[in-house]
This record gives C-alpha cells, structure tokens and sequence, in this order.
C-alpha cells in the first residue's frame, strides 16, 4: 500500500521511527514571489508537525510505502498550494490513500477542490481529512468523496472512535493529548483533530492494505469497528412543481409583487381572484395600489368564478386564513385544494395552517416551510464558513420595500454581468428563482428556532455558495431591533436567528421617514456589531402608515418632497453613510455602486 502524507514534512531521523518506515518519495511543493510553483525533494519538518502524523500512521502498517509531501511550515493550509497539490498528484504520483491532518475553513474554490477530490477517489484513491480546529465544517473534510475526521473528548483512545451516519463529520477520534515526536529528537504533548487523522488512515491501511476496497467497504468497515455509531438525520429533499401558467389568489402584499415583478418570473400569471366582499373584483390591477407601479390590465375576478377546465397548471394560494375567518363557516382552503386535487391541478401555497396533508393523496403541492427534520443534527456545533460576499436588506419596522429593493437588485445586478443569489424570507421567494426560502413573516411556515434555525441557515447558505454566485442578497422581515419589552412580539427573536445563520458582510438598511434617529442609530450599532459588518446604504421609505397601538396598517400620506430631503439632510449628517429615498428613480444603480465599492 502506497500513502501519502500531505503535511509539514518529517525528520526522518527522529529516534521514534524504527526501520519499518519506508519513504519512497519526497516532493516539497512552493510557490515562489511571483507565484509560481516550484518542486523539490526537501522535505525537512521545522515544527514536528508532519512528524507526529507520520508516526502515528506507521505503528498501523510495517510494509507501506510512504509518499512526504511537504506543504506548509506552519499549521495553516494555503488553498491555491493544496489545489496545485492534489492536481500534482493526479498527474505524477500513484498512491492509495492521502493522509491530509489539516482543513480549509474559508475556501475561494470550493467545486474545484471537490472535483479534485472527486477525481483521486474515482480512480482508487481515498483522502482523510480533519476539519480546522477553529471548529468550522471545513474542506475537504467536508466532501463526501473525502473521509472527514474529527474529535471527541468522549474519545480516550487512539483506536477508539465514534462513527457518525448522514453527516458532513464521518468519523469523531480521540480528543485527549497524545505523546508524540516532536522536533530534534524530542517528544510532546499534542492535542487536535491534525493527530487524530492518522490513527484513522492507519486503521484503513492496517485493514485493506492487502486487498480492494472502495469508499463504501471502508465505510462499512469504520462502522462496525466503531464503539459508537450516531445515527445522523437524513435531510428530505426539496419538494419542486414546474408552472407554466398560474393563477393567484387573493390580491395581497405578496401577490401584487409578483404581478408587479412578473417579468422574473419563469412563468405566465393568466388571473387573478379575490373574494366577492373584498370590493377588489372588477378593478384593474394596474390601477389597484396607487403607491406601486403595477404593469398589468388583468382585471380581478371573484375565485367563485374560476373555471376548473382553463388551461392553467397551478393555483398559487396566498395567505388565506383570515379570509376563511372573514366568511364564516366556509372553508374556502379545503374547497380550493379539493378542486385542484379534482381537476390535476398543482398548489403552490403560503400557509401550513389548517391543512391536513392526509387529506389530499393525490394533490402535488408546494408549501415553503422548514421545521426540525430539515436540520442537520449531527454536526456537533460546527457551521459552514461562506467565502462568498453576502448582503442582508434589513429593516426597522415592517412593510419598507425590502423585498422590492432585493428583486430590483437581483435583476440589475444581473443585467450587469453578475451572478445573484438570493435567500428570501417571504414565502413567494421561490416562485422568483431564489435559491433559499426562509418565510419567517406573516403566517411564519418555519418552525425551528434557536441553534436549529441557524444550522438550518448556515447550510442553506453553504448550499447557495456551493452555486458559486458573485453575490448573495439576503432579505429580512419586520424590524431589527426590540420596540420595547411588554410582549414577545416586541423582540425580532427570528430576525436575530437570520443575521447568525447568514452572517451578512454589509447590509442595505431600510428606515422610515418617520423613525426616529437615534432608534435607526441603535439599529446600525447592532447590526455592525453582530457580524463585524457595515452598512453601505441606508433607503428612507417615503410613506407614512397609520400606526394602530404599535402595529402598521393602511396608508395615510407620503412625505412631503421638501420634508424628505430635510430628513434625509439630518440622517445623513448622523451617520456618515449614503441615504437614499425609495423614490430616486437611480435608487438600484447607487446601492449596486456602495455594494461594490464596498467588495471591491
């Protein structure tokens, strides 16, 4: 058997190996100042490193070969050396299995490092990685084509391990310090997942060092040795409908966005319905909400008026349960879905409540909604680290232009030549294409809380950067931070779970013209302090709602031009970053400029 150890080097002279350590290659692998890479054999460990790796492995097999491929001097892992690496061994060295004891935490490449890894194991070669000690889910540790290593102070021994099933983590070792050779012909006490890593490629090497193998035999081989196997969860996948043509019901806050944004939409919207008593049939929608501009002559129809035959392939059901309430005795949600189930149609549906999924065998049915069994629960604390620029669009009270600002940014950035991703937290969010859904607002379909919705987060993000955008746009609900302290309602419990799970570097903050300064000051503090982030934009929503003890309803006015810009004058002066009105008709084009110039 052929292994090769991707460290710091050896001291091949250390008193602790005997004569069974056979090294059959010695590749120093640099980049110089111009960077460019360059070989040699000189594969001298300064800091024991390496050293103790290799030690460890050679007390499992006496007849291997081992390949020393120094990388580093120091116990940090340079991405483009590693990348260059493993290529290198593709092209020039034969081996069986690559001892990596050291990980990527930030990783510029992620696809590219995986494929690399993808490439060795498909051609007989296994790598065992450690994630970082920084405690990340890092890489390659994390690929499935890659034995990922980590430890466990429940581990005493070096043979004893814990085997971990549907998990990024594959294998937890032992998390206590260890007697191991050191620099100069000394010996120390050495702590990390780095030297945990050997004792599990020696154990495969000791195993199947006479024999064929592929990754599922030794799999199955680290599962029944192990003295503990945890049982992970298996994440269901992402139900998925194709629409062509839709209808939406009812006219709301969420549907007029995409009649209003239709053009993003990779289907056609044929009607629109709305109850009998909500005085909205027969209008145009164009001319339904004076505040926004709505590129549409469908005219309103009333949903008792739909014909089950047209030839439309979906029913795009809004927030409906109030209006259930509204009419009484009638349950107009069961009547709709036992329609669609009737006549084939697909639902596409905002609210989980009050719907039995029993009911309706034969009904596809889309409802956005995450709850535990969505959540990775063996990743013992460990989140993904995004290499990826990532904005948040939060807000200080609801009902802003946040979603409308991420939209427009998504497609402007777009027209541009960049790659958008978008994580949205209102329930039409899919229906757009945006690549994460996380509908925490009105009717809130997500049901975790705590640790859970951050892991949920952290890789639904990682998901996101692994679709290798230039950007990922993250969009907020409701205010930032608490009102005050007499309810549960006053704290954005949810809003806070966002921010940790998708870790903004910059946000665009929405205001309104109405909000005190100090309260918008308060709510940049928080938003700066709690990721290390900056705010680049800040939008003054011109419309002033009528406040009804603390929560916003209709419309009462739009400010004054003249009050606006004073406004705008004040906040400016305040807080030293550019202040905009929804209004500037060169509002995405200024806010893409900060975005930028921010990354640049």
């Amino acid at each position: 058997m052929k292994i090769a150890i991707i460290d710091t080097g050896i001291n091949e002279k250390h008193i602790a190996f005997k004569n069974n350590f056979k090294i059959s290659q010695c590749i120093c692998i640099r980049k110089n100042v111009d960077e460019r890479y360059f070989i040699s054999e000189d594969v001298e460990d300064y800091i024991g490193h390496g050293t103790s790796v290799s030690w460890i492995i050679s007390n499992y097999i006496t007849d291997a070969e081992f390949i020393i491929i120094k990388i580093f001097d120091k116990e940090e892992l340079d991405e483009d050396i590693l990348l260059y690496t493993l290529q290198y061994i593709i092209d020039h060295v034969e081996c069986d299995l690559i001892n990596l004891s050291a990980g990527i935490s930030y990783c510029d490449n992620i696809n590219l490092l995986k494929e690399l890894c993808e490439k060795l194991y498909s051609r007989g070669t296994l790598i065992i990685a450690g994630f970082p000690n920084d405690g990340a889910l890092g890489y390659p540790a994390s690929f499935d084509s890659v034995i990922g290593v980590d430890m466990s102070t429940s581990c005493f021994f070096p043979r004893q391990y814990q085997y971990i099933e549907n998990s990024p983590i594959n294998i937890r070792g032992i998390g206590h310090a260890q007697r191991l050779p050191d620099v100069n012909n000394t010996y120390c006490e050495k702590l990390g997942t780095s030297f945990v890593v050997p004792h599990i490629t020696g154990l495969i090497a000791e195993k199947f060092s006479k024999k064929k193998w592929n990754i599922v035999e030794v799999k199955n081989f680290l599962k029944q040795s192990a003295n503990c196997v945890v049982e992970g969860r298996v994440i269901p996948k992402n139900t998925i409908i194709n629409i062509k043509n839709a209808v939406l019901f009812p006219v709301s806050k969420e549907t007029k966005a995409l009649i209003e944004f239709s053009d993003m939409l990779s289907f056609n919207i044929t009607h629109i319905y709305d109850i009998k008593y909500s005085g909205n049939v027969g209008k145009v929608i164009r001319n339904y909400d004076q505040y926004h501009e709505i590129n549409s002559d469908l005219i309103i129809e009333s949903i008792d008026s739909i014909n089950w035959l047209d030839d439309f392939d979906t029913l795009i059901i809004g927030h409906i349960n109030m209006i259930g309430k509204a009419l009484g005795n009638r349950n107009i949600k069961e009547e709709l879905l036992k329609k669609c189930e009737e006549y084939k149609k697909q639902v596409y549906m905002y609210d989980f409540i009050d719907y039995d999924a029993k009911k309706y065998k034969n009904l596809k049915l889309k409802v956005p909604h995450v709850d535990s069994s969505c959540v990775l629960n063996a990743v013992y604390g460990k989140l993904f680290k995004n290499a990826i620029p990532i904005v948040g669009v939060f807000g200080t009270s609801p009902k802003q232009g946040k979603f409308t600002i991420q939209l427009r940014l998504k497609k402007y950035l777009t027209e541009i030549g960049y790659k958008v991703c978008n994580l949205g937290t209102e329930p039409e969010s899919e229906l757009f294409g945006f690549e994460g859904t996380y509908p925490i607002g009105y009717n809130a379909t997500v049901k975790v809380s705590g640790y859970e919705a951050i892991t949920y987060l952290n890789s639904l993000m990682h998901s996101i950067e692994l679709k290798e955008p230039d950007l990922i746009i993250v969009g907020a609900q409701s205010q930032t931070i608490p009102t005050g302290n007499e309810c549960l309602g006053c704290f954005p419990v949810a809003q806070h779970e966002l921010i940790l799970g998708s870790q903004p570097d910059a946000y665009i903050l929405c205001v309104n013209c109405t909000d005190e300064i100090n309260y918008i000051m308060n709510t940049m503090k928080y938003l700066q302090i709690l990721t290390d982030a900056k705010i680049v934009s800040i939008v003054v929503f011109p419309l002033i709602y009528q406040n009804v003890e603390g929560v916003l309803t209709k419309v009462k006015a739009k400010m004054g031009e003249e009050n606006l810009k004073n406004f705008i004058r004040i906040l400016s002066g305040k807080v030293q970053t550019p202040v905009y009105s929804m209004d500037d008709e060169k509002l995405i084009e200024k806010i893409a400029k900060d975005i930028t110039d921010f990354f640049a």
